[in-house]
């Protein structure tokens, strides 16, 4: 098999593995998280949440999606390590937010400060744009306007909390969908039948 089939094959199956809904749901409690903090007053929710997320994350793989089609160790870790992009990101956002809410005055911050919800669902649907281009899972799109949108209008429309929660809802709703979707799609075999 020549290299660029085998590369092929490679994206091929690589791309099987956001049809499980895993990461939608991931990125959907993240949300969810966030907004709840923001709600509830709860700073620490969202840093107690990633760990155990990525833990039910790699446990759903585990025993939903491998079981059904299989378990490859890719040569290009870049694209594994997608859930350390997507948790650096919305961090970074929160970071950037925390760097607004400090009080210092320069004319570039004034206008950040300004404008700080539209800073951050720019970092947070820019992301989730990127990771959309790179990984090649169109819903991503669907995901990076929701946040862009819902974000921005935060302060014409409900609040930061609540909007962020509806937008976590609505995308691991959908992820959900899409595990009945791969499940149906993928069933698994029993041993007799192989």
């Amino acid at each position: 098999m020549a290299d660029n089939e085998l590369k092929e094959l490679e994206r091929k199956i690589f791309l099987q593995y956001f049809e499980d809904g895993f990461w939608d749901m991931y990125i959907g409690l993240v949300l969810l998280a966030f907004g709840l903090a923001i709600l509830l007053d709860i700073s620490y929710l969202t840093g107690v949440f990633a760990p155990v997320g990525i833990y039910f994350l790699r446990e759903g793989k585990s025993k939903i999606t491998y079981t059904r089609i299989g378990y490859i160790k890719f040569r290009n870790k870049n694209k594994r390590n997608i859930a350390s992009i997507l948790v650096g990101v919305f961090v970074f956002g929160l970071l950037i937010f925390l760097f607004l809410s400090s009080g210092q005055t320069h004319p570039f911050m004034d206008f950040l400060r300004n404008n700080m919800l539209l800073v951050i669902g720019t970092i947070w649907g820019g992301a989730l744009a990127l990771a959309a281009v790179f990984l090649n899972v169109k819903r991503f799109f669907l995901y990076a306007v929701l946040v862009f949108i819902i974000i921005s209008i935060s302060d014409l429309v409900g609040s930061l909390g609540l909007n962020l929660v509806v937008a976590g809802i609505a995308i691991t709703v959908i992820g959900l969908l899409v595990l009945v979707q791969f499940i149906r799609k993928y069933p698994i075999i029993p041993d007799n039948e192989k």
